[in-house]
Protein backbone atom coordinates (compact mmCIF):
# COMPACT_ATOMS: atom_id res chain seq x y z
CA UNK A 1 0.00 0.00 0.00
CA UNK A 2 1.18 3.57 -0.81
CA UNK A 3 2.52 5.63 1.88
CA UNK A 4 0.17 8.30 1.64
CA UNK A 5 -2.61 5.69 0.69
CA UNK A 6 -6.45 7.18 1.97
CA UNK A 7 -8.12 6.16 4.89
CA UNK A 8 -9.83 2.96 4.99
CA UNK A 9 -13.39 4.62 5.08
CA UNK A 10 -14.16 8.22 3.47
CA UNK A 11 -16.72 10.77 5.50
CA UNK A 12 -18.00 14.03 4.74
CA UNK A 13 -15.84 16.56 3.11
CA UNK A 14 -14.53 18.55 0.31
CA UNK A 15 -10.70 16.87 -0.55
CA UNK A 16 -8.22 16.78 -2.96
CA UNK A 17 -7.38 13.47 -4.07
CA UNK A 18 -3.94 12.05 -6.14
CA UNK A 19 -4.90 10.12 -9.36
CA UNK A 20 -2.96 7.10 -7.93
CA UNK A 21 -5.30 7.45 -5.13
CA UNK A 22 -8.32 6.70 -7.24
CA UNK A 23 -8.14 2.21 -7.01
CA UNK A 24 -8.01 2.59 -3.33
CA UNK A 25 -10.89 4.51 -3.56
CA UNK A 26 -12.86 2.39 -5.72
CA UNK A 27 -12.01 -0.01 -2.93
CA UNK A 28 -13.31 2.02 -0.09
CA UNK A 29 -16.60 3.15 -2.28
CA UNK A 30 -17.06 -0.83 -2.81
CA UNK A 31 -16.58 -1.37 0.65
CA UNK A 32 -18.77 1.34 2.57
CA UNK A 33 -21.21 0.44 -0.32
CA UNK A 34 -20.97 4.16 -1.50
CA UNK A 35 -21.79 5.32 -4.79
CA UNK A 36 -18.92 6.15 -6.80
CA UNK A 37 -19.27 8.84 -9.14
CA UNK A 38 -16.89 10.42 -11.38
CA UNK A 39 -17.01 13.90 -13.00
CA UNK A 40 -15.01 14.93 -15.79
CA UNK A 41 -15.40 18.56 -16.11
CA UNK A 42 -12.04 19.33 -18.05
CA UNK A 43 -14.19 20.26 -21.23
CA UNK A 44 -15.82 22.91 -18.64
CA UNK A 45 -14.48 26.84 -19.37
CA UNK A 46 -17.53 28.62 -17.83
CA UNK A 47 -19.56 28.17 -14.90
CA UNK A 48 -22.71 27.19 -17.52
CA UNK A 49 -21.01 24.62 -18.59
CA UNK A 50 -19.52 23.26 -15.09
CA UNK A 51 -22.98 23.41 -13.71
CA UNK A 52 -24.62 21.32 -16.95
CA UNK A 53 -22.20 18.88 -16.66
CA UNK A 54 -22.52 18.65 -13.16
CA UNK A 55 -25.99 17.60 -13.17
CA UNK A 56 -26.37 15.67 -15.95
CA UNK A 57 -23.10 13.50 -14.65
CA UNK A 58 -24.62 13.41 -11.18
CA UNK A 59 -27.99 12.75 -12.52
CA UNK A 60 -29.75 15.24 -10.28
CA UNK A 61 -33.62 15.96 -10.69
CA UNK A 62 -35.58 17.78 -13.15
CA UNK A 63 -35.81 20.66 -10.83
CA UNK A 64 -32.21 21.03 -11.06
CA UNK A 65 -31.74 24.98 -12.13
CA UNK A 66 -28.34 24.56 -13.23
CA UNK A 67 -27.18 27.50 -11.25
CA UNK A 68 -24.85 27.90 -7.65
CA UNK A 69 -28.27 27.73 -5.57
CA UNK A 70 -29.63 24.80 -6.79
CA UNK A 71 -26.04 22.74 -7.37
CA UNK A 72 -26.33 23.10 -3.37
CA UNK A 73 -29.76 22.10 -2.81
CA UNK A 74 -28.95 19.07 -4.68
CA UNK A 75 -26.14 18.37 -3.52
CA UNK A 76 -27.28 18.50 0.55
CA UNK A 77 -30.59 16.69 -0.45
CA UNK A 78 -30.23 13.22 1.36
CA UNK A 79 -32.87 11.69 -0.91
CA UNK A 80 -29.84 12.22 -3.90
CA UNK A 81 -27.39 10.22 -1.77
CA UNK A 82 -27.09 6.52 -1.59
CA UNK A 83 -27.88 6.25 2.05
CA UNK A 84 -24.67 4.82 2.56
CA UNK A 85 -22.51 8.13 1.17
CA UNK A 86 -21.51 9.41 -2.10
CA UNK A 87 -18.23 9.64 -3.24
CA UNK A 88 -18.31 11.92 -6.39
CA UNK A 89 -14.38 12.35 -8.13
CA UNK A 90 -14.32 15.97 -9.85
CA UNK A 91 -11.64 15.96 -12.42
CA UNK A 92 -10.90 18.64 -14.62
CA UNK A 93 -11.29 22.00 -13.19
CA UNK A 94 -8.24 23.40 -13.88
CA UNK A 95 -9.89 24.67 -16.61
CA UNK A 96 -12.49 26.70 -15.12
CA UNK A 97 -9.34 27.59 -12.83
CA UNK A 98 -7.70 29.34 -15.42
CA UNK A 99 -10.61 30.51 -17.31
CA UNK A 100 -12.89 31.85 -14.72
CA UNK A 101 -11.07 32.02 -11.47
CA UNK A 102 -14.31 34.02 -9.40
CA UNK A 103 -16.64 31.31 -10.57
CA UNK A 104 -13.82 28.64 -9.64
CA UNK A 105 -13.55 29.95 -5.98
CA UNK A 106 -17.18 30.27 -5.72
CA UNK A 107 -17.88 26.63 -6.59
CA UNK A 108 -15.65 25.51 -4.01
CA UNK A 109 -17.38 27.45 -1.36
CA UNK A 110 -20.63 25.98 -2.68
CA UNK A 111 -19.32 22.12 -2.76
CA UNK A 112 -17.62 22.87 0.64
CA UNK A 113 -21.11 24.09 2.07
CA UNK A 114 -22.57 20.93 0.54
CA UNK A 115 -20.40 18.51 2.33
CA UNK A 116 -21.12 20.64 5.34
CA UNK A 117 -24.45 19.59 5.27
CA UNK A 118 -24.85 16.17 4.22
CA UNK A 119 -22.97 15.28 7.42
CA UNK A 120 -22.86 11.70 8.77
CA UNK A 121 -26.03 10.52 7.93
CA UNK A 122 -25.75 10.03 4.30
CA UNK A 123 -22.21 11.23 3.56
CA UNK A 124 -20.72 13.02 1.00
CA UNK A 125 -17.25 12.87 0.12
CA UNK A 126 -16.74 15.29 -3.19
CA UNK A 127 -12.83 14.66 -4.58
CA UNK A 128 -10.96 17.61 -6.55
CA UNK A 129 -8.25 15.96 -8.63
CA UNK A 130 -6.20 19.50 -8.83
CA UNK A 131 -5.26 20.87 -5.35
CA UNK A 132 -6.56 24.66 -4.76
CA UNK A 133 -6.43 26.76 -2.18
CA UNK A 134 -8.35 25.71 1.47
CA UNK A 135 -9.00 22.33 0.58
CA UNK A 136 -7.46 19.96 2.64
CA UNK A 137 -5.50 16.69 1.13
CA UNK A 138 -7.49 13.00 1.13
CA UNK A 139 -7.08 12.32 5.29
CA UNK A 140 -4.40 9.06 4.44
CA UNK A 141 -4.23 6.45 6.74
Amino acid sequence: MPQHAPKKSLASGLFHFLPVDRPEIEKIARRQGSRLLPVDLSHACSRELVLHTLGQALAFPDWYGANLDALYDCLADDEWRSPHGSIVLISGLTTLRQADPETFATLLEVLGSATQAAGSRHPLCLLLDAPAPGIAPLPVA
